[in-house]
């Protein structure tokens, strides 16, 4: 017994690569700054019916509030750093 897919599925797993290279690299052209993973996760949304519009929202909200926290983070580090002297 051979562990071989069937020619049919093969072609299928061939032409969903290639088409989730295509999306990937419209992505990055697009400058989205999603990785594959996150790029997946969103495709397999969206095919459970997630509206694509929320799915978007969602990750700017997301992507805002990341730089918020980025943007919190490094003043309170720099705060720290004027506090014990550090002047960099």
């Amino acid at each position: 017994m051979t562990n071989k897919m069937p020619e049919k599925d093969s072609q299928i797993l061939k032409d969903a690569r290639e088409t989730f290279t295509y999306i990937y690299e419209i992505s990055n052209l697009l400058k989205t700054g999603l990785d594959p993973d996150v790029l997946m996760c969103c495709i397999r949304l969206c095919e459970e019916g997630i509206p694509p519009e929320i799915l978007s929202w969602v990750i700017s909200e997301l992507k805002r509030e990341t730089s918020i926290l980025m943007e919190q983070k490094t003043k309170s580090e720099e705060n720290k750093n004027l506090q014990h002297g550090d002047r960099n």
